[in-house]
């Protein structure tokens, strides 16, 4: 068990993982306050157990593309998905 954990803060402490989890948890941020100007309900006791270390959209291959749109380079955040349409 201390292997595990060592080996995860070795990992957790390279610069790449901690930008990673930063976005997704600006990201996760802006949905919950989108969520709320919607209307909807959001329980403290959920958002606890969010986590911004899910990987599904992140690519292992060690190929990445890192052409930002516009109001990224300006500081601002690509607009949130609906929930309400399909996903690519």
């Amino acid at each position: 068990m201390i292997l595990f954990y060592t080996e995860f803060n070795r990992l957790a402490s390279h610069p790449f993982w901690r930008r990673y989890w930063l976005w997704n948890s600006i990201y996760m941020e802006a949905a919950l306050n989108q969520m709320r100007v919607e209307g909807w309900t959001i329980d403290s006791a959920d958002v606890a157990r969010l986590s911004p270390l899910v990987f599904k959209h992140l690519n292992f291959q060690g190929r990445y593309s890192f052409a930002l749109p516009d109001v990224v380079t300006r500081g601002g955040l690509r607009p949130l998905r609906s929930p309400y349409e399909q996903d690519e």
